[in-house]
């Protein structure tokens, strides 16, 4: 059932998302199924980039030893694009994420990763509402976003 808090927003989609929802043995799948009826039933719009999309690809690899689940992937995000759009950061966005990511404070959660970074950076710069992330990491910034998964 589609929450009435998601209807036309913007949230930036971390690698975690998409692992739980293209990885049926993920403990977030049905979660992950859940969050994408309701996002793309709620007229928002989901963004990620380039880096995230290159460490989901890392990670459904390792985890499920599957070649095939990443030309599955690649189909999921070539035939969603009126859900989903890849955009990719410039140099000068790289650099602003290479910033970020070197003078980030640790906190409880410890260090974001570099591509955890370029998802914050990417939510800020869109001015994005919220995330989608299963990463605990980012309950850090529940003050800036409104955080779907965790």
């Amino acid at each position: 059932m589609m929450n009435s808090y998601m209807v036309n927003k913007q949230y930036i989609l971390d690698a975690s998302f998409f692992i739980g929802l293209m990885n049926p043995l993920d403990p977030h799948y049905q979660k992950a199924t859940s969050l994408f009826f309701d996002i793309t039933t709620s007229q928002s719009m989901m963004i990620t980039n380039q880096y995230i999309v290159q460490e989901s690809h890392t990670v459904l690899l390792y985890r499920t030893k599957e070649p095939a689940v990443l030309t599955d992937f690649q189909k999921f995000l070539t035939q969603t694009p009126n859900f989903i759009s890849v955009e990719r950061l410039s140099e000068t966005d790289e650099d602003e994420v290479l910033k970020l990511f070197i003078h980030q404070p640790k906190t409880k959660y410890g260090w974001l990763s570099f591509w955890d970074c370029s998802v914050l950076y990417q939510a800020r710069k869109e001015n994005a509402e919220g995330m989608v992330t299963f990463d605990e990491g980012f309950k850090q910034f529940t003050h800036e976003f409104e955080l779907l998964g965790v």
